[in-house]
């Protein structure tokens, strides 16, 4: 039998149930250009509770290894998670018109989130293509 975890603040149980009232349901755009009518929230070994928010990318090849950034619940800033043996739990938070101005503060707390890895991300591609022309002006 799996032990019971305690669920982070304003998350029911209730909430991990896909809604059976196909009215009640709710999709809000979270940033991504879609909708969306659910997020997920790891509990990990080391970070807690985190939100994933933005893929690292990585080759096709590599599904196993792959990466995402994420906000953590406790300290509210951005880390990198894999899908590892860390990752102690894994849980579905199904959005409804009940519980959406319940979880409103991971809606917005993913929005950051999304906003923190992408500029982190774009800053990373620019340091690197830097550093290539630069080689490349060398001579190496």
């Amino acid at each position: 039998m799996e032990k019971e975890i305690d669920l982070p603040e304003g998350i029911k149980k209730s909430d991990l149930k896909y809604p059976a009232d196909y009215k009640n349901y709710a999709r809000i755009d979270m940033g991504k250009g879609y909708e969306e009518s659910s997020f997920e929230l790891w509990l990990t070994q080391g970070f807690g509770w985190v939100l994933p928010t933005l893929q690292i990318g990585g080759s096709g090849r590599a599904f196993g290894t792959r990466r995402t950034y994420g906000i953590t619940l406790k300290d509210k800033k951005l880390v990198s998670v894999g899908r590892g043996p860390h990752v102690l739990k894994t849980i579905t938070v199904h959005l409804t018109k009940d519980n959406l101005e319940r979880v409103k503060p991971y809606i917005e707390l993913y929005t950051k989130g999304m906003q923190e890895a992408g500029s982190y991300r774009d800053s990373l591609s620019s340091r690197r293509a830097n550093s290539r022309m630069r080689r490349s002006y060398i001579g190496y």
